[in-house]
């Protein structure tokens, strides 16, 4: 029996949207070459499939077409690419030939692409999405982007280059309001017995929450979100893994939801006909809580307008040490000042008002990046920053208003005066 050869009719800008999804997870060096090739097949005679994979992250997708013979091809990713995004948009005829090639045909345009045995091409891990749950895109977004550039870029300690991501319940709201989650400073003399309206009626306490967190060691991002389903236990999502979900995320607009299943050793994202498999990293995750400083342990508050602070860190840093961009930070009254000094380059000065201060001076040295990393991370025009002392960390978190389900912030350890 002769075998079936592939033979379809897409529309360009279809296909060139599936091609590229999937070129965009393939590494840009391989060491196996079939890994820099994509498999391209039928499915029930009215769909095009394409699947692409790294061996850790496999991503297939899929659209309606005309299938006039069903059957398989592995094609150069790259130059599929290419070639489609040159055409111009119309009818792409796809056609398997006896000789190992596949012929894509558009009017004049003809190309003859060699064609690797799909036996050869790894599999796409097995799943199910049983004991899946949903979370819409934007909340999804809103987890990664708050946490993962405090992810390590030391390979040798790979565990940490990741997201950790665990289900718990949250924090009480009044032991949030004592951490500065709510993004402002109170004046104990001025609440009232029992809080406001507002703060009775968000007493949600052991609601579940959706929890992602990151580290480098020296500054730690948490982030989280109110959720109905709880998993058995924490598990590690890689950077390159993250990074994909972040591209299946932004498939969807805002409010639509993304289908998730933990699967150790893998987790599975799905949304529409995409799904994404994403292998977990092994191992567990270092205890993190005890680097979160923890409640009454502050001696300075300040609020300040994120991108007048930021502008001004930013210029002083500019004469800040290449590699650790220390500086140092003189809070008086109501003011910060800010100094950096390298003896190849200068010194140099400035200072910043504080939106609002509590608590006593304070002398202490930081990382420029992190802070900057980290406002630019919060997004709000203002953030709220709590210092332990000259040797302790400092946690930063965005004011929000009316958005009390969110709850991010960010640690960073201080460095030698």
């Amino acid at each position: 029996m002769p075998r079936r050869l592939l033979k379809i009719q897409v529309k360009r800008s279809s296909f060139f949207e599936l091609v590229s999804q999937a070129n965009s997870l393939i590494e840009k060096r391989v060491v196996v070459p079939i890994l820099s090739k994509i498999l391209i097949s039928t499915k029930e005679s009215k769909y095009l499939c394409v699947q692409a994979t790294d061996q850790d992250n496999s991503l297939q997708n899929e659209i309606p077409v005309k299938v006039e013979g069903g059957g398989k091809v592995v094609i150069d990713a790259q130059t599929l690419y290419e070639i489609l995004k040159e055409l111009p948009e119309g009818i792409v005829e796809l056609k398997e030939q006896e000789d190992k090639k596949v012929r894509l045909k558009q009017g004049a345009s003809v190309f003859h692409l060699l064609s690797l045995q799909p036996r050869d091409f790894p599999a796409f891990p097995p799943f199910q999405m049983s004991d899946s749950f949903s979370i819409s895109a934007e909340t999804l977004k809103y987890l990664i982007d708050k946490t993962i550039y405090c992810s390590s870029l030391d390979d040798t300690r790979y565990h940490l280059t990741g997201i950790f991501f665990e289900t718990l319940e949250s924090i009480r709201p009044e032991k949030r309001k004592e951490a500065g989650a709510e993004g402002k400073i109170e004046d104990s003399t001025d609440e009232k017995e029992g809080g406001t309206e507002e703060e009775k009626e968000d007493k949600r306490g052991g609601s579940l929450y959706f929890r992602f967190v990151a580290t480098d060691g020296h500054r730690l991002a948490l982030a989280e979100y109110p959720c109905e389903k709880s998993l058995e236990k924490g598990v590690i999502i890689s950077k390159k893994g993250v990074q994909e979900i972040k591209k299946l995320v932004s498939l969807a607009s805002g409010e639509e939801k993304v289908e998730v299943a933990v699967k150790p050793p893998r987790i599975l994202f799905r949304y529409g006909s995409a799904i994404l498999s994403v292998k977990l990293v092994e191992g567990g995750y270092p205890a993190y809580q005890p680097f979160i400083p923890k409640s009454g342990s502050v001696s300075v508050e300040v609020e300040v307008d994120t991108n007048q602070f930021s502008q001004t860190l930013r210029r002083v840093s500019l004469l800040s040490s290449t590699r650790f961009k220390g500086v140092n930070f003189d809070i008086t009254e109501k003011k910060i000042q800010m100094e950096s000094e390298n003896p190849d380059l200068g010194k140099a000065q400035d200072e910043v008002t504080c939106v609002r201060k509590k608590g006593g001076d304070l002398k202490v040295r930081f990382n420029a990046r992190y802070i900057l990393e980290a406002l630019s991370s919060i997004g709000t025009k203002k953030a709220f920053i709590t210092f332990g002392g000259k040797e302790k960390a400092c946690v930063i978190y965005p004011v929000l208003k009316g958005e009390r389900e969110k709850h991010s912030f960010c640690v960073i350890m201080p460095m030698k005066m």
